[in-house]
């Protein structure tokens, strides 16, 4: 395998392998069993997303069988609800021993991205820099890209300084995030860290306060505030609007954020009025 290889096969790792290893962890942790309908979903999934059949290169073989068996024995428990009793004990052991020694084979030759499709690892669009870390095919990856160009497309007037000198953007997986954060900005490393798994809140898009856009407008405003010298400390109780404006106060920006992106959208809520008027004067 060469340099070049390898490097596609841990970008596609990082998406495929993950929601993978994610799904059937899923199944092993319902108590006292999954229900028949989410085997049936799992199945039906990998059917989708892995070559169980025809022909495959040598080196893919046992993968495939191993794959194959592990689907039959899935969609057999599917049809039979007594199977699904001890599904731990039942399937974990197959999983353990044959799935996860095979694994890297799995994703590379029986996975799409891994059967003779180019992946595309790094696109600039404008002063941006995209990177694929899920995996993602070109399709998905051109889509993932319009939905983060069109939240930056809203920013209005000063706000658009954030995307001062271009934005390293990460689409990453479940590992890089804590609970269900959809985005957030590594100042360290001045990248934008989205969470981009399938079928998760990206797929959904979503707008108004906690939808996607604002999300993204959110952890963009903290950039503003790592590239841009603030007029004053907000990070003070005459700056607060919602709860989130006073978490993590000691590390600074989260009260900045909020008022960043409540502004940019003209957000109404319970908090004063007169406070974002006063932001946006003093910005602006």
């Amino acid at each position: 395998m060469t340099f070049a290889h390898r490097v596609v096969a841990r970008f596609i790792e990082a998406g495929i392998q993950n929601e993978l290893e994610a799904r059937w962890e899923k199944l092993l942790s319902s108590v006292p069993k999954p229900p028949q309908d989410e085997i049936k979903e799992f199945c039906a999934w990998l059917s989708a997303n892995f070559k169980l059949g025809g022909r495959v290169p040598k080196e893919g073989k046992l993968a495939q069988g191993d794959m194959a068996t592990l689907w039959k024995n899935l969609d057999d428990a599917a049809r039979d609800r007594w199977t699904v009793y001890n599904f731990a004990e039942r399937y974990g052991p197959f999983w353990k021993d044959r799935i996860q020694r095979e694994m890297p084979n799995i994703i590379l030759y029986l996975s799409e991205e891994g059967t003779g499709k180019a992946l595309v690892t790094e696109k600039k669009v404008g002063g941006n820099t995209y990177h694929n870390m899920v995996g993602a095919s070109a399709e998905r990856f051109d889509g993932l890209i319009d939905t983060i160009e069109g939240a930056f497309s809203t920013l209005k007037g000063w706000r658009q300084k954030a995307l001062d000198g271009g934005v390293q953007v990460v689409f990453a997986g479940p590992k890089d995030f804590r609970g269900t954060a959809s985005g957030k900005y590594s100042s360290g490393k001045d990248q934008l860290l989205i969470r981009a798994t399938v079928g998760g809140r990206l797929e959904k898009g979503g707008t108004g306060y906690g939808g996607l856009t604002y999300v993204i407008v959110h952890e963009i405003g903290h950039r503003f505030a790592h590239k841009h010298r603030l007029p004053t400390d907000f990070e003070r109780p005459e700056w607060f609007t919602t709860k989130y404006s006073q978490t993590d106060t000691m590390s600074g920006g989260e009260s900045f954020a909020e008022l960043f992106a409540i502004s940019n959208f003209g957000i109404k809520g319970a908090w004063d009025p007169s406070i974002v008027e006063r932001f946006e004067e003093m910005m602006g």
